[in-house]
């Protein structure tokens, strides 16, 4: 997945950093690798806090070219690659543009009144998980529970007591 969608960048947590550091010559086309947990930059191995905090001091600086192109967008172009599972063979990339993307949350928003609180259920590979249980919920400012594994149901249940869920039949 990281060779053919041509990532440049990969954010990870530490329990993946051993196996991005002995994968390295494997992944030639990501430039950085920001790690969630790391604490101090050590080559193309970057720390997501300082990270952030350069980009607040360049944006304090009056750097705003990022901020600048974040208007500039074709809604015909690619926007979102999700992976499948691969149930019908091998994964496939799901290639969405922005126009693709805004009527999945309008139609998301059409099947459920979404309150305060949803629970992220489905695997991120899943189309329907990464399009409409994310963005929809993120559309309506509402808490997103993840939910950690198919096991974990009932307890995430319990515990965040959410007041909808995104399934498919």
């Amino acid at each position: 997945v990281l060779k053919n969608g041509d990532a440049k960048v990969l954010f990870y947590s530490k329990r993946f950093e051993k196996l991005f550091q002995e994968k390295r010559a494997e992944l030639p086309e990501v430039k950085y690798f920001i790690g969630f947990d790391r604490e101090e930059d050590e080559g193309e191995f970057l720390s997501f806090a300082r990270l952030m905090e350069k980009g607040r001091k360049l944006l304090a600086e009056g750097y705003t070219e990022y901020l600048d192109n974040m208007t500039a967008s074709n809604p015909d172009e690619l926007k979102l690659l999700v992976y499948t599972s691969g149930t019908t063979g091998i994964a496939k990339g799901v290639m969405l543009s922005e126009k693709n993307l805004v009527c999945e949350v309008y139609h998301g928003l059409q099947v459920a009144d979404i309150l305060t609180v949803g629970l992220s259920v489905l695997p991120y590979h899943h189309t329907y998980e990464a399009v409409v249980g994310i963005l929809v919920y993120l559309h309506r400012h509402a808490v997103t529970c993840i939910n950690d594994s198919l096991a974990a149901i009932l307890k995430n249940l319990k515990t965040y007591q959410p007041d909808y869920i995104y399934l498919v039949p």
